[in-house]
């Protein structure tokens, strides 16, 4: 059987999965490349960051969401955003707060 897909018989096309956290308290000026730059340094799998901003204005909500490519570094900055001392990751002066995102793997 032909799979349409990939052009090759038999072989099924591969998907990258991956994992997001949800940081929120951000200093509005943080920029998406800041976040990736801080995460990378603990969290080698780290692929990229969104941060929500204003429709309206196009400021930043504050909040933004970060995407690993293994599941182990979004479960250790989950692990780092249960402690009651802090993450101890900090962005400009600021302490950085990690949660589940809704819907993340």
């Amino acid at each position: 059987q032909l799979n349409w897909a990939t052009g090759l018989p038999g072989v099924q096309p591969t998907w990258d999965r991956e994992f997001s956290v949800f940081i929120r308290d951000l200093d509005r000026e943080v920029s998406e490349g800041e976040l990736v730059s801080l995460f990378t340094q603990t969290f080698p799998s780290t692929k990229s960051a969104k941060i929500m901003g204003d429709l309206s204005t196009g400021l930043s909500r504050g909040y933004a969401f970060i995407r690993f490519g293994e599941e182990s570094d979004m479960h250790r900055a989950l692990a780092l955003g249960r402690l009651k001392t802090g993450t101890g990751m900090y962005l400009r002066g600021r302490g950085i707060k990690i949660s589940e995102a809704s819907g993340s793997s």
